[in-house]
């Protein structure tokens, strides 16, 4: 297919700073060192003063001891403070964080929206990122996600609903933009900057689909703008034989992409709601995040 780009996940592993523990030393005498003979001619103050001299070595090595653990509590603290943070993205509580309302809004629908303590499934040392948000009809649930889900390191969360009307599942991604750009950590760019409508769906068609894309699969891919927080962006929205929905747009370093997928019954007889769930999703922009 020309012009595609392929993915290629990008895994960063952290830094371990071996610990060295250093015994402390002892200098009282070694059992194996034969005793020594006192002289014929040694005198009892003689005697005293070693006596005392063995008991103040046998003090030394006590405070040697205590000092050596000390050291050792004292390196270990430092090492864990040096170390790489285990925070990963909004937070680092990984799995599920709640992030639905509880009631129904008047057209019959909950909102999710991505909580500040959710880490995802990225490991660690992912920056932060504005959340998303979508409408989640009843009966879907929140399923978890780790970095070994085959989707890839990307998926950040999962939603599926086992009902015979509306059920399906929906799979979320957040990618770096730095697979289709080389922009500074900071840089806040928009899809349409970074690679086109088929360019997108190809290069992530693994994560979205767990398969290449075959160009007869697409059966409609368009550009809109929507309302994001404070901003409008544009957003690529595609059709994907035989019943896949996928939004995909882009702010700040973030890409974020929303796959929704159903079977032929469930779209022929539910296809408005499974539409409002897409169109739904955006993130959420907001100007405080980028002080």
């Amino acid at each position: 297919m020309s012009g595609a780009i392929a993915n290629a996940a990008q895994l960063r592993a952290a830094a371990q700073v071996p610990l060295r523990r250093r015994s402390p030393t002892c200098t009282a005498s070694s059992p194996s060192t034969p005793p020594r003979r006192p002289s014929e001619h040694t005198s009892q103050q003689q005697e005293g003063f070693e006596t005392q001299d063995k008991g103040d070595s046998l003090t030394l090595s006590k405070r040697e001891l205590a000092l050596g653990a000390a050291t050792l509590m004292a390196s270990s603290a430092w090492l864990s403070s040096a170390a790489p943070s285990a925070r990963a993205v909004n937070g680092m509580f990984a799995g599920r964080v709640p992030g639905i309302t509880t009631e129904l809004d008047e057209n019959g629908f909950y909102t999710y929206t991505r909580p500040n303590g959710k880490g995802g499934g990225h490991g660690v040392g992912w920056s932060e990122f504005p959340p998303y948000t979508f409408l989640v009809p009843p009966g879907w649930d929140e399923v978890p996600v780790s970095i070994a889900d085959l989707g890839g390191t990307e998926v950040d969360l999962r939603f599926v609903s086992t009902e015979a009307r509306n059920g399906g599942n929906l799979l979320v991604v957040i990618a770096p933009v730095l697979r289709f750009a080389d922009v500074g950590f900071n840089a806040d760019v928009q899809i349409d900057q970074l690679a086109t409508p088929l360019q997108i769906i190809s290069g992530f068609a693994p994560e979205l689909l767990g398969y290449p894309l075959d160009e007869d699969q697409l059966l409609s891919a368009e550009v809109v703008s929507k309302q994001a927080g404070e901003k409008e962006i544009p957003f690529y929205m595609y059709q994907v034989a035989p019943h896949i929905l996928i939004s995909a747009t882009a702010t700040r370093n973030r890409l974020y992409l929303a796959k929704l997928e159903m079977n032929g019954k469930q779209w022929r007889t539910n296809a408005k709601v499974y539409e409002q769930m897409i169109d739904s999703f955006r993130p959420i922009i907001d100007s405080s995040l980028d002080a």
